[in-house]
């Protein structure tokens, strides 16, 4: 039985427009940040929720899309406050383009140790905004969610999770740092999907890497970029990427309760009663 949740649960953040105008073409829409309450919000402590990284490929927004109704209408009910940015890389979803306006691929643009060259000033505005609610928010975990080869990539979070995410979900699971074995027909197909450019994995600047160097515990489910019809959308999330969720969202599971230790009761022996004659010995 599902309970409808409350409208009050969710609460609208910020609202930005990316660009000069917010008129613009390439404004697109608003950049947005949403939270969504949870019922035991101290179990585990937040959860972030990002998509919508590229323009070619609107699945993982859709898969956010159904995510925020799965929400109101109770069927999937979070023990964690949420955060959720539905569309972290809004000019690009206006032009269909990988990039942002800037020329930037915002997914591979965070300031870590690894990148040499990095630093908190010039990083995309999108990225900016990003790691700005992230250090507010202070969140357990960060879940991503980009169109492309069908994957999971993680960081931080225990075995037993992954699994359990790779068989719900049906997708194979990839350490961070480890790219999914593509034919050279899969990468033509790729790049072509990524409006024909040359797209490369930077794992040195990406958002897994940033969240390795911050101890933050980091999911990050790539789907499938070649499904363009919606309704295949939907079903792949009614069958697969639904029920992955509802398991991760409806425990503290990056919080498990901590078991007692246990002990077993020595047997107590009575206190003997000595002779009165032999109390003095």
């Amino acid at each position: 039985m599902k309970i409808k949740q409350s409208a009050s649960q969710w609460k609208l953040l910020e609202m930005l427009h990316i660009g000069e105008e917010p008129t613009e073409t390439d404004s697109g829409a608003p950049l947005q940040w949403l939270k969504f309450s949870g019922t035991q919000p101290d179990a585990q402590g937040p959860i972030v929720i990002v998509a919508g990284f590229t323009g070619p490929a609107r699945n993982e927004s859709r898969i956010l899309q159904l995510l925020q109704k799965a929400l109101s209408n109770g069927v999937i009910s979070t023990v964690s406050d949420l955060y959720l940015c539905p569309i972290v890389n809004p000019s690009s979803q206006s032009k269909a383009a990988h990039l942002n306006t800037q020329g930037n691929d915002v997914f591979n643009d965070f300031p870590t140790n690894k990148d040499k060259s990095a630093s908190d000033i010039g990083q995309s505005f999108e990225v900016t905004q990003l790691l700005h609610w992230i250090n507010k928010v202070q969140p357990k975990a960060v879940l991503s969610f980009q169109a492309d080869k069908c994957y999971i990539n993680h960081f931080g979070a225990s075995e037993d999770i992954i699994n359990k995410l790779g068989s719900l979900s049906e997708l194979p699971t990839l350490n961070l740092g480890e790219a999914p074995k593509l034919s050279e027909e899969e990468e033509r197909e790729r790049s072509k999907l990524l409006d024909d450019e040359v797209v490369t994995h930077n794992y040195d600047k990406n958002l897994g890497q940033w969240c390795l160097e911050n101890d933050i515990i980091w999911i990050n489910f790539s789907i499938d970029a070649a499904k363009k019809d919606f309704e295949e959308i939907r079903e792949d999330w009614r069958l697969n990427t639904g029920p992955a969720l509802k398991w991760l969202l409806e425990g503290p599971r990056f919080n498990p309760p901590v078991e007692e230790p246990f002990f077993i009761t020595p047997t107590v022996v009575p206190t003997v009663e000595l002779p009165p004659e032999l109390m003095n010995l």
